[in-house]
């Protein structure tokens, strides 16, 4: 909507887009944390959100947000309150990557095995916030780095085949368990070249090259 609102030129569609991207970040943003949880709708509550801060969840609440942040014009309304909430969920990601650059499958649960998808939407946002002067460079290059190099050594194979990424994840579990935390970890689990593990890592190297990173070894 963002993109056809600027194309034609109608404010309503960019409104619009700026509406929605908002309502998902109010209803899915679990403010003891700054993390999104996954889905409403699927649990025998029908306006309960699972209980998850699932890594590619996550990236899919981001991405929306920086693409909204990147192009929204400067003069709109609500452009500065985009920019604080990208800001925030930012801010609110980095404190739990990994001593390897990565980000988990249920992000804050340090037992979490490590997750590709959702590490290299982060890196791609973060890429983004950087180039654009909307991320403090000091701050969020070395998180950047670091995770470029993780996703280099640990998330691709010589033959370029990807590592770690976890399947299509929505609310798994039966019962009780469904929607938990404990679904989520035991559940899904990473997979060798799903077809959702391409493009994260391909966006995320894209920004690392246009924010100045020429070299990665994979020692």
């Amino acid at each position: 909507m963002l993109y056809a609102g600027l194309v034609f030129d109608e404010p309503k569609y960019i409104d619009y887009a700026v509406d929605q991207c908002f309502k998902m970040y109010d209803v899915f943003m679990d403010k003891s944390n700054g993390l999104l949880h996954q889905t409403r709708g699927f649990l025998e509550d029908k306006t309960k959100v699972s209980d998850d801060h699932w890594s590619r969840g996550n990236g899919w609440g981001i991405i929306g947000m920086v693409e909204l942040v990147r192009y929204l014009p400067k003069d709109h309304p609500k452009y500065n309150e985009a920019v604080e909430r990208f800001k925030a969920h930012c801010a609110a990601i980095i404190k739990y990557q990994d001593f390897r650059g990565l980000w988990r499958q249920e992000i804050p649960e340090k037992l979490s095995w490590e997750e590709s998808s959702g590490t290299g939407i982060f890196l791609y946002a973060i890429g983004i916030g950087i180039r654009h002067g909307i991320l403090d460079k000091e701050t969020y290059m070395p998180v950047l780095k670091k995770g470029i190099d993780g996703l280099y050594k640990f998330c691709i194979d010589d033959d370029y085949s990807v590592e770690k990424c976890c399947r299509g994840c929505l609310c798994p579990g039966e019962g009780d368990m469904k929607g938990t935390v404990e679904a989520y970890l035991v559940i899904p689990y990473p997979l060798k070249n799903d077809s959702h593990g391409f493009g994260p890592i391909i966006m995320a190297m894209t920004e690392a090259q246009k924010n100045g990173i020429e070299d990665i070894v994979k020692e």
